[in-house]
């Protein structure tokens, strides 16, 4: 950077989330249905090259779930994890060397 150069905002920031527009446009997962009681979606609107992994964390920060896939297409995946208390957790899916968290309620 010199003197005189223009330099780019920030995107913007969600203020209720915290999360930037250009990332939330970027998002291509959708997790439904929430609250959950025995099993929940993941809906990808495109496929994934690679390897995604599925990781489900309590508040105390446990992993309590994991499952992976070898290039899942798009559409509606169905998870089922084993038996949990109901409550509050933190799914965490990687794909593409990116990771995206989402808040699930449990009945």
């Amino acid at each position: 950077i010199s003197l005189g150069d223009t330099i780019a905002p920030p995107p913007p920031v969600d203020t209720t989330s915290g999360i930037s527009a250009v990332n939330r446009e970027a998002s291509t997962i959708t997790v439904y249905p929430n609250p959950f009681s025995q099993q929940f979606a993941v809906e990808l609107s495109e496929p994934v090259n690679g390897l995604m992994s599925l990781d489900v964390y309590d508040l105390s920060g446990r992993r309590v779930f994991t499952q992976t896939m070898m290039s899942p297409a798009a559409g509606v995946i169905g998870i089922t994890p084993p038996a949990m208390a109901s409550g509050i957790y933190l799914l965490k899916v990687t794909a593409n060397n990116n990771s995206q968290y989402f808040k699930l309620a449990k009945n």
